[in-house]
């Protein structure tokens, strides 16, 4: 599959502050299992078996009614991470082939969802040692 434009999806996933969850392990184990699931079907029916090929650069967006911190944001995302790097056929951790970047935005009472977008990374503008990738068209500016 050759792709030149982001293909987007809003993934019907509520995401949770998994480090300041105190609960057992198997509740925990559930909740990333359904993540999981749900992505990985959710990537399939709307783009087909067939990934874009990386490199890709992928940005995850969290909707909810209240805000994380940035620790407890990417960390919240974990599940949804590992099931977008098996639909695309990558490591999570390798970034020759995928970066991440994360994002959230408030939204109503009890409105919850992820929105994934997958650009090309020949779209993306390269980010210094201490900066975040820069996504051509995202809500945030490049140079904050």
């Amino acid at each position: 599959m050759h792709f030149d434009q982001p293909l987007e999806i809003e993934l019907p996933v509520q995401t949770v502050s998994e480090g300041n969850r105190h609960e057992h392990w198997r509740k925990r184990y559930q909740r990333r299992k359904v993540q999981q699931d749900t992505v990985g079907w959710a990537l399939v029916a709307r783009f087909g078996r067939r990934p874009p090929p990386a490199p890709v650069h992928v940005s995850l967006k969290r909707i909810a009614p209240r805000r994380l911190d940035p620790g407890n944001l990417e960390f919240s995302f974990k599940a949804v991470q590992d099931a977008v790097a098996k639909w695309l056929g990558v490591d999570d951790g390798d970034e020759r082939s995928v970066s991440w970047s994360y994002s959230q935005e408030r939204r109503g009472t009890r409105q919850y969802s992820v929105v994934a977008t997958i650009f090309p990374r020949d779209s993306i503008v390269e980010p210094g040692p201490l900066s975040r990738p820069c996504i051509p068209e995202s809500s945030t500016s490049c140079h904050e």
